[in-house]
């Protein structure tokens, strides 16, 4: 039986940017410089018997397959679900595939850089930014008992919210 991927259907600029946030130019670009460290037989770091051979053959729809999954950030079932695998192939390739794509954006030095010292180190590397986005989701995390890490930990980002309330 014949897996179905959505993947087939992806064609136009707009599919790609939806799905990837790239465009279909950007896509085949990052797909050239990836396919060159993408191997479609075996999964690194899964033990023997958890069924090592890769789901996809091809390093485009591999590709696709992870940047999909960070652009939608669905569910391991919905991911298995679209691209016609199981749950536990969908986790264990996105493991297997995130160090690839790391590595193949650390070599086109377009990685960007996570951890800064200081502020001045900040200003440093944003020089000549006119124009900042951050893309960014505030998790729930379990409440300190403590009160002042409480405290430290609060966003305050419904103190308006809540001062109405009252």
């Amino acid at each position: 039986m014949k897996r179905l991927s959505f993947f087939a259907n992806v064609k136009s600029d707009r599919d790609f940017k939806s799905t990837t946030g790239l465009s279909k130019d950007e896509f085949d670009q990052l797909n050239r410089a990836f396919s060159a460290y993408y191997s479609p037989n075996t999964l690194e770091g899964i033990p023997e018997g958890f069924g090592r051979e890769t789901v996809f053959q091809q390093s485009d729809e591999a590709l696709f397959f992870l940047l999909y999954h960070h652009k939608t950030a669905v569910t391991y079932d919905v991911l298995g679900l679209n691209f016609g695998i199981s749950r536990a192939a969908a986790h264990t390739t996105v493991a297997s595939l995130k160090p690839v794509l790391k590595q193949v954006l650390h070599q086109l030095e377009v990685l960007p850089k996570r951890v800064f010292q200081s502020q001045a180190e900040v200003d440093d590397y944003f020089l000549g930014v006119a124009d900042l986005s951050i893309d960014a989701t505030e998790m729930p995390t379990q409440r300190p008992g403590n009160q002042q890490e409480q405290a430290a930990r609060y966003s305050k980002k419904n103190i308006s919210t809540a001062s109405r309330i009252r």
